[in-house]
């Protein structure tokens, strides 16, 4: 099974508990990184530069293959001890990503997963048309959280959460924490025309699932210890993304996803290293049983 990603690969700047690392980041990082961890062959579409360390994802095919820029964007996450989380960026000239029509035409034919996952709001609604135009048959994915930002002296500050119905539309899953929207459950009401698979998650908290009109929350599993939350959102949308598209069983999906969150809390990004075996036997300590 293959899966195409689209977009920013970052390099983050972490500080917890006062002290500071370094680490690839970004969205498509961290997708990329479970779903190779799970035997996809996995393409990320984005650009990077000369300071990026490519052997991070070895493996994993970066398009294009050569840094255009000669710094990455890097995001720079501060958390405090109540566990707000202060975003700044910095190189934000080397956001730019790939043009779509770039991707080879076999390579769209034999993706069944597509996630598109912006970290600032530099993904147009005719870049979307054409992407998820392209891949008809793939499962399509948003993790819209810079959708969500905008950029002020190189703050990252939320702004409104709304994003058109007309490019929701194009989506069979959203997956969006509520800590990039907090006014999410009032929005996605608005959103009850959708046939989309909305999945809201509140990190230690039940994640709630909306769909078709109905409304279903999934507790998530509790981690023994939490060294650092950075990515573990987008770990839980490509687990979706893989549970759901193998079994088209969305209480199965949730639980797989639950569980590859749950394992990357205890780990530096660069430590993420678990697969399927892993996840599944998380799972099942926690009482839920998973096959696929």
């Amino acid at each position: 099974m293959e899966a195409v990603i689209y977009g920013n690969l970052t390099l983050d700047r972490n500080t917890i508990g006062g002290k500071t690392y370094i680490s690839p980041g970004g969205t498509s990082y961290f997708t990329s990184k479970i779903l190779h961890n799970l035997n996809l062959k996995v393409f990320v579409f984005s650009h990077y530069g000369n300071d990026f360390p490519q052997e991070k994802l070895s493996g994993i095919h970066l398009i294009p293959e050569k840094p255009k820029f000669i710094k990455t964007l890097v995001f720079k996450n501060n958390y405090k001890k109540n566990g707000e989380r202060i975003q700044t960026i910095s190189f934000s000239g080397s956001s730019a990503l790939p043009d779509v029509s770039r991707i080879n035409k076999k390579l769209i034919s034999a993706s069944p997963i597509l996630i598109v996952a912006p970290i600032l709001n530099n993904i147009s609604r005719f870049t979307i048309n054409k992407l998820t135009g392209l891949f008809p048959k793939s499962l399509k994915v948003l993790v819209p959280q810079g959708f969500f930002r905008r950029v002020a002296g190189g703050n990252i500050i939320l702004k409104g959460c709304q994003i058109p119905l007309v490019s929701l539309q194009k989506f069979d899953v959203i997956v969006v924490s509520e800590n990039d929207c907090r006014q999410i459950d009032e929005v996605v009401r608005s959103w009850k025309s959708l046939s989309t698979i909305v999945i809201v998650t509140r990190g230690q908290k039940p994640a709630t699932v909306y769909h078709r009109g109905k409304r279903k929350e999934y507790p998530a599993f509790p981690a023994v210890i939490i060294r650092d939350e950075t990515g573990a959102g987008d770990i839980f949308a490509a687990a979706f993304a893989y549970a759901y598209k193998l079994s088209a069983n969305l209480d199965l999906a949730m639980y797989f996803s639950h569980a590859a969150a749950a394992l990357s809390l205890p780990l530096f990004p660069y430590e993420i290293k678990y697969g399927k075996r892993e996840i599944v036997s998380f799972a099942e300590k926690n009482k839920k049983s998973i096959s696929l």
